[in-house]
């Protein structure tokens, strides 16, 4: 009995311990609640999901339903939160501040880690926490999942789905999205009462909704009520970054346009200037005249320091250098072109464009040349006339590097054609003046011989009555005066005799005139006046007698004026030297008249004045047009401030008189009087030398109309005529002239026989362009046959 007692008290007292170790088997694992809310790496799944545990935590706000189930965050205090899933009736019960331990099966809704409630129970109770103040980018993380936070920001959508109304705040593509579950019980409202751009600021359960892996995104807040939802600063009807755009384009617009009218009026002043310049480009006298005219308009239009201007002279094969006030005049070999700005002159004339230096100190056509005297940029620009190079127009900048554009560019080389276009002018002007000034030369030498022919007669008979009376026996006194009586009258025969040369000179034929014996007459005819002008003179002239093709009585009057020039420009000075002297260089004579002293009336180039006529009889103008009408050239050159000089160049004659007779003297060859209408100006000087060469009077002109203008006024043997003319046609022109010339020479590029066809039998040839001197002679012969067969008949 004993014993069965104490079996059945051991049973008793193992019961309760078996069935107390049976519960402790069965129970829940506790774990922290940033345990139950770890992830796994990959998917980031909970890491003990479908696990059976215990956590323990703080409610931090209201319960929320969604559709069939509810939320509610809880957290430990240290940092960590996990939401409770559950259903409504059983998670409605729990109040903010709520201490409670909660049994259940971790898992996730949607990639959210949540625990799936069995049993709660409440062990206290606090104050609840406030909820944290959070950026709103800050949210799409791991990091605040289950707690109450409240953050700001702008809607940038409003919307709903099937699970209720939602909110986009943010910007760009990194959005936070506010979700407000339909159905929810004391609803108070919904967000119809928001616009896009509305500040807003809201408070709610962090949460996450991912239906799909990875579990890493699609973040939002869970509201309990459309009341979490505070509204901060409402919307623009227009944004104002809109207004803000708005304005500054408006403003943007407003200096475009300022600029633009300011840039136009500009170009309009600039424009009216530069026409008014055009203007007076072509009425100027000399090219000194246009220079300064350019520098006075140019710089301030197209920005730039200074303008240099230069002349192509063929006879020298060089470039003049215009003077200014700043700098002398000077001649430019093509070929050697001393400095760094003279040579990119001579390189833009020589490949005819316009060259353009934005920095010479990178340039290589500057490079080792003096900086301090060469501007910073520059620009080059060829001057055309015709199609032909007759300068170069150089715009310089000394301050700073600078770029011409395509505007300046196109405007300077306007002006530089129109430039040409002066110069050409400039060209014809004087040829017309050579012209009628030869004209009125003419009739003044008829005048002039019926006045010797009054005159001749009694000098004559003064000088043989004074020779007769110094044979006859008188006193010395007596002697004496006859003697200067006889010495005066043959003086004033003499200046008669070559009075009567001057009036004539353009009426006689081309032949060998020697220069030396020129000189010599024209120094003994002056020497008295420069004695009384106490000027010295120095006579250095080639011993060799030289010889060239002309006119006597036209190169006397050339050198003739320079003489008495270059005595007017000595003036009053104490000290006055003139120096003539003559030498030969490779078939050419080399004349040079030399003068100086302690002052010089004019310190210019005196041909910079084509009109001037201070020389006498003939202007300077005219007497270079002489000197070129000989094949030759004029040059004045200032040595230094006190003495300058002239250059006569002029070919030597092939053959000497006394020694060969030329071949046209053994032809008997005509000397003919030629007009040439001819624009192009290379053409016009070749006919001009290689026609004076054979004897010819030659007259070149340009234009059809003031040709025939002078074939109605003068009687001319041949009329060469190009067959392009400027603003005419050359058969109307022929139809025009034909019965008032000797013959009609048409000068063409090429020979074409149904051209030559085209003139009536016998009144026209034709003559290929370049002239060829073999064609020139055979032609000039030809018409010396048909003229001497109409003079036999």
């Amino acid at each position: 009995m004993a014993s069965s007692s104490i079996r059945r008290r051991l049973i008793r007292g193992l019961i309760p311990a078996l069935l107390a170790c049976a519960g402790r088997l069965s129970a829940h694992t506790p774990v922290s609640l940033q345990e139950a809310a770890a992830r796994r790496a990959g998917d980031f799944l909970p890491v003990h999901e479908n696990e059976e545990v215990q956590v323990t935590g703080t409610v931090t706000a209201r319960t929320v339903r969604v559709l069939t189930y509810s939320h509610v965050g809880i957290y430990d205090g240290r940092g960590a939160g996990l939401t409770l899933d559950g259903p409504y009736e059983l998670l409605a019960a729990l109040h903010p501040g709520d201490i409670i331990e909660v049994d259940g099966i971790a898992g996730q809704r949607a990639g959210l880690p949540v625990l799936f409630v069995q049993h709660i129970r409440k062990t206290g109770h606090t104050r609840a926490a406030p909820p944290l103040k959070v950026r709103w980018n800050e949210l799409n993380s791991f990091r605040y999942l289950g707690m109450l936070v409240t953050t700001e920001g702008k809607i940038v959508e409003l919307g709903a789905n099937t699970g209720g109304q939602y909110i986009l705040i943010g910007q760009g593509d990194d959005l936070l999205k506010l979700f407000l579950p339909k159905d929810l019980p004391n609803s108070d409202g919904d967000f119809h009462q928001y616009s896009l751009g509305d500040k807003i600021q809201v408070t709610g359960l962090a949460s996450q909704y991912c239906p799909s892996p990875p579990y890493d995104r699609l973040f939002q807040i869970l509201l309990a009520s459309a009341s979490d939802v505070t509204l901060l600063e409402r919307s623009w009807l227009v944004p104002p970054h809109i207004i803000g755009l708005a304005l500054l384009a408006a403003l943007l617009a407003l200096a475009v346009w300022w600029t633009r009218e300011r840039r136009l009026n500009q170009q309009r002043r600039a424009m009216r200037a530069l026409n008014a310049l055009g203007e007076e480009i072509l009425s100027a006298s000399s090219p000194a005249e246009i220079l300064e005219k350019l520098n006075a308009v140019v710089p301030s239009v197209l920005r730039i320091t200074s303008v240099s201007l230069y002349v192509f002279r063929p006879g020298q094969n060089a470039l003049e250098r215009i003077a200014s006030r700043d700098l002398d005049g000077a001649m430019i070999p093509l070929e050697t072109p001393d400095g760094a700005l003279h040579n990119a002159a001579s390189l833009c004339f020589r490949n005819r464009t316009l060259l353009t230096i934005p920095d010479t100190a990178r340039s290589p056509l500057f490079r080792g040349a003096e900086r301090d005297s060469d501007p910073r940029a520059a620009m080059f620009v060829p001057m055309f006339a015709q199609s032909e190079p007759l300068g170069v127009l150089a715009l310089c900048h000394s301050e700073r590097a600078r770029i011409f554009n395509q505007d300046e560019q196109a405007a300077a080389q306007h002006f530089g054609n129109q430039i040409a276009t002066s110069l050409r002018l400039m060209e014809q002007r004087t040829m017309r003046e050579q012209l009628f000034r030869s004209e009125k030369l003419a009739a003044t030498g008829q005048l002039i011989s019926g006045i010797a022919d009054e005159l001749q007669a009694p000098l004559e008979s003064v000088v043989l009555m004074a020779g007769r009376a110094l044979t006859r026996p008188a006193d010395s006194e007596t002697k004496r005066q006859l003697a200067a009586i006889a010495a005066e009258a043959r003086r004033a025969s003499e200046i008669v005799s070559r009075l009567v040369s001057f009036g004539r000179a353009e009426k006689t034929d081309a032949k060998p005139v020697e220069i030396n014996a020129v000189l010599a007459s024209l120094i003994h005819f002056r020497e008295r006046e420069w004695a009384a002008r106490n000027i010295q003179v120095s006579n250095r002239l080639s011993m060799e007698p030289v010889y060239v093709m002309g006119s006597q009585g036209q190169l006397e009057q050339v050198f003739l004026n320079l003489l008495v020039h270059a005595e007017q420009s000595l003036g009053t000075a104490e000290h006055r030297e003139l120096y003539v002297s003559t030498s030969m260089l490779a078939r050419r004579v080399l004349t040079a008249i030399s003068y100086s002293g302690t002052e010089i009336v004019i310190r210019r180039d005196p041909f910079a004045d084509l009109h001037s006529a201070e020389a006498g009889a003939l202007g300077l103008g005219v007497c270079r047009g002489i000197i070129q009408s000989h094949g030759g050239e004029i040059r004045f050159v200032r040595v230094s401030g006190s003495a300058s000089r002239f250059e006569v160049e002029l070919p030597v004659a092939q053959t000497s008189p006394g020694l060969t007779s030329s071949p046209g003297a053994e032809r008997g060859e005509r000397h003919w009087t030629a007009l040439v209408v001819e624009p192009d100006l290379a053409v016009q000087r070749q006919l001009l030398v290689r026609l004076s060469a054979k004897g010819c009077r030659v007259v070149p002109v340009p234009q059809p109309e003031e040709a025939a203008q002078l074939v109605e006024r003068m009687k001319f043997d041949l009329l060469f005529c190009s067959v392009r003319l400027d603003g005419s046609n050359w058969l109307e022109f022929y139809e025009r002239v034909r019965h008032h010339v000797g013959a009609f020479i048409l000068l063409t590029e090429g020979y074409d026989s149904d051209l030559a066809r085209s003139f009536h039998a016998g009144d026209g040839r034709i003559l290929r362009k370049p002239v060829d001197e073999k064609e020139l002679e055979n032609l000039l012969a030809d018409l010396e046959a048909r003229a001497e067969k109409n003079v036999s008949k």
